[in-house]
């Protein structure tokens, strides 16, 4: 049978789901209740971590500061290997060291230091 992908294609794919993999399935055994137990892209940055939150705004005001490094990294993220390297941009009217934004193709998306909660953040983050 001849499928769209060929031979080559769902090679693709299956490396794709390979390097997938940790995350789809979560960061292991044993997750206590309660715990979201999944191995979701953190960014880090010297030694601060942050995530991503659905009650965030998607595409908040930037800042003109120029673009800094982070790593991204996933499950245990304080000690985790970072799995790739991205530029982050700062938020107009928020604290760096509170949010930053990743405006590229890979990882996009605002990201608040891990801990926070929508009390923490500035206006500019949280949807009205």
């Amino acid at each position: 049978m001849r499928t769209a992908y060929g031979r080559n294609g769902w090679a693709a794919v299956a490396a794709a789901l390979l390097l997938l993999a940790p995350w789809l399935a979560g960061c292991g055994e044993g997750a206590p209740a309660g715990d979201e137990g999944d191995c979701a892209a953190r960014l880090r940055i010297d030694g601060t971590v942050f995530e991503s939150d659905d009650r965030l705004v998607d595409d908040p005001p930037l800042s003109r500061a120029a673009p800094a490094l982070a790593e991204v990294v996933g499950c245990e993220p304080a000690t985790a290997e970072p799995v790739d390297e991205v530029r982050v941009r700062r938020v107009a009217g928020a604290d760096p060291s509170l949010a930053v934004v990743v405006t590229g193709r890979e990882w996009r998306g605002v990201y608040v230091r891990q801990g926070t909660g929508p009390a923490d953040w500035p206006r500019v983050l949280t949807r009205r």
